[in-house]
């Protein structure tokens, strides 16, 4: 029960926000869905007779089916607050990259240029003896 009602909390924060892209709709279906799943699983471990002690529940097939689904749907969750992470990185960023007024790639390309006239400079003296 309580990871249902984490689950169900992080949902809720995601629709109270004010944000309403694409990933964070995709990340509150998979919140509420882990949600659910987390209820529904007990009622189908009831009815489908996952066994009474460990060793019966490893062994029955809702043990396989019940794992696999909840790492899918973790994986899927992480990869959706990746997905709304990244996202809000790279909105939060543009501004900032189109006000500047000389871009980052100029100055790493004119440094190798410059290392290069130095090493010119310096080969070319000669070492008073």
């Amino acid at each position: 029960m309580p990871f249902c009602l984490v689950q169900a909390w992080s949902a809720s924060t995601i629709i109270r926000s004010e944000r309403r892209s694409r990933a964070d709709w995709i990340l509150f279906c998979l919140l509420a869905l882990s949600s659910i799943y987390y209820v529904v699983k007990v009622y189908a471990a009831i009815a489908a007779g996952s066994g009474t002690t460990a060793a019966d529940y490893l062994a029955s097939p809702f043990a396989l089916v019940s794992q696999a689904l909840g790492a899918m749907l973790i994986v899927a969750t992480g990869m959706a607050i990746l997905g709304v992470m990244v996202k809000e990185s790279s909105t939060r960023r543009e501004p900032a990259r189109s006000s500047t007024r000389y871009p980052v790639s100029a100055i790493v390309a004119a440094l190798p240029t410059e290392s290069l006239r130095s090493c010119r400079r310096e080969a070319m003296t000669v070492p008073a003896r």
